[in-house]
Parts: structure tokens; C-alpha cells; sequence
């Protein structure tokens, strides 16, 4: 009798897991990454050459035949990093690009540039690109700030 209830019991607490645990995926469904309507558009020529300069021989097969890798670089690009100057006298509590390891994976060549507002490359950084919390960084010896904004999940 007592194996009866033994087993029994067995039965009843697995089936209870597995149903707590079918209902739990519901709570996952928040993890999809919303793209606004611009990374739909095609790459312009200035971010074919940032491409170009990291992935070097390796764009094609890192990036162009990967389309949600297209999708994220577009949105790295056009959405979450911004550069701005701040008026704010004392930024020494905010880390400096300087201390950026850059991504030198695909192209050991690469080299750290100066810093130009205009033709800023983000990728050229290992920035944590998939933090869920927003990133900022000081150019050094300037009042500029760049902030990377995590990725928008639906």
C-alpha cells in the first residue's frame, strides 16, 4: 500500500512541475527584440564602410548572410547610440572611451582613432551591445558622451 501511495504521489508531483512549468513560458514571450521600422531599410554607404573597417574579409559571413545580425547592426546604428555634448563641468565619474577594448576579432589591423563626431564608429568598440542597461562613455579630454541604449524588447 505505502508503494502504491509512493508512487502515486510521484506522479501527481511531476505532472504539477510540468504544468507550472508550461505555464512559466508565457512569462518569455516579453523576450523579442522590437526593431523600429529604419532597420528595414538597406545599408547606406557610410555604414558599409563601418562594417568594412571591423569585419574586414569577414562581412559577408558574419553579417550580410545573417539577417537578424543585419537587423541588430542596423539598430546599433541608427537607434541606440547617441553622442552628445554635455555642459555639466565635472564628468570624471564616467568612464572613458580610452578604456574601450577595441573589437579587433575580424581585423587585427584595426587601429584606435581619433575621436570625429561625424564619423564615429561604434563598432569598432566592444561595447556591451546586449546589456539591458543603458551605457554611457566620455570621449577623453572633452564634454562629449556617448550612450548606448539597450535594445527595446517587445
Amino acid at each position: 500500500m505505502r508503494k502504491i501511495i509512493y508512487i502515486f504521489s510521484i506522479l501527481i508531483f511531476t505532472n504539477i512541475g510540468a504544468i507550472i512549468a508550461q505555464n512559466d513560458v508565457k512569462k518569455y514571450d516579453k523576450w523579442v527584440t522590437y526593431y523600429p521600422s529604419n532597420v528595414d531599410l538597406p545599408f547606406s554607404k557610410s555604414e558599409l564602410n563601418k562594417l568594412e573597417e571591423v569585419y574586414d574579409q569577414n562581412l559577408k559571413d558574419q553579417i550580410l548572410d545573417r539577417p537578424i545580425r543585419i537587423k541588430d547592426i542596423k539598430d546599433i546604428l541608427r537607434n541606440r547610440v547617441y553622442i552628445y555634448q554635455e555642459n555639466i563641468k565635472d564628468l570624471s565619474d564616467i568612464g572613458l572611451l580610452s578604456e574601450v577594448a577595441l573589437f579587433e576579432i575580424y581585423n587585427k589591423k584595426i587601429i584606435r582613432p581619433v575621436f570625429d563626431i561625424n564619423n564615429f564608429n561604434p563598432l569598432l568598440y566592444n561595447f556591451n551591445f546586449f546589456s539591458k542597461l543603458k551605457q554611457t562613455y566620455r570621449v577623453d579630454n572633452t564634454n562629449y558622451l556617448i550612450v548606448i541604449k539597450p535594445r527595446e524588447l517587445q
